[in-house]
């Protein structure tokens, strides 16, 4: 099982989701369109990796720890 938390571009939401190790990707959209009431196709949402430096965020990382707490920073990008 893995815990991710994910931010919502543009309005700066954060939630949590768990997924089981081997889920596909269009199952975690399918997961994540539900829980928020999404009414587009969940195949339409766009997902990011967060990257710090061009590594992947660890838990550890005090960003993450930002994150959890609804702290988005202003230059999130989406590239």
């Amino acid at each position: 099982m893995k815990s991710l938390t994910c931010v919502v571009i543009g309005d700066e939401s954060v939630f949590g989701v768990e997924i089981e190790d081997r889920k596909k990707v269009w199952q975690l959209k399918k997961m994540i369109a539900e829980e928020n009431g999404y009414t587009f196709a969940p195949k339409d949402l766009k997902l990011y990796v967060a990257k710090k430096g061009g590594n992947w965020l660890k838990t550890s990382d005090p960003s993450v720890k930002r994150l959890e707490h609804g702290n988005v920073p202003p230059k999130s990008k989406t590239s």
